[in-house]
């Protein structure tokens, strides 16, 4: 097993980051979030307040969006080089036009 270089470090990063702010935050997925509180707020409590904490925590999301992307590499290298090179991409774009 090779290990990483600094520039897979760095799209896996900024890849985590925006596929974490898409799942609890971004408008595009507002719908697709809603429907997951629906379905969650029909569970019994305790269960409910920790999966309703778990899809809106940022640390929490992104352990599981960094684990993903990282399956990703070593299943489908191709695909995760897009994948990760997209989300990177938008990753920068953004941060860019809020600060800008």
């Amino acid at each position: 097993m090779t290990s990483p270089t600094p520039q897979d470090i760095l799209l896996n990063s900024l890849a985590t980051y925006r596929l974490t702010r898409l799942v609890i935050q971004d408008e595009i997925t507002a719908e697709l979030r809603a429907k997951a509180f629906e379905q969650i707020a029909k569970l019994p409590d305790p269960l409910a307040t920790k999966l309703t904490f778990l899809l809106t925590c940022p640390w929490c999301v992104g352990i599981w969006a960094a684990g993903a992307i990282l399956v990703l590499r070593k299943t489908s290298p191709e695909l995760a080089e897009f994948i990760t090179g997209l989300l990177a991409a938008s990753a920068v774009a953004g941060v860019i036009s809020e600060r800008v």
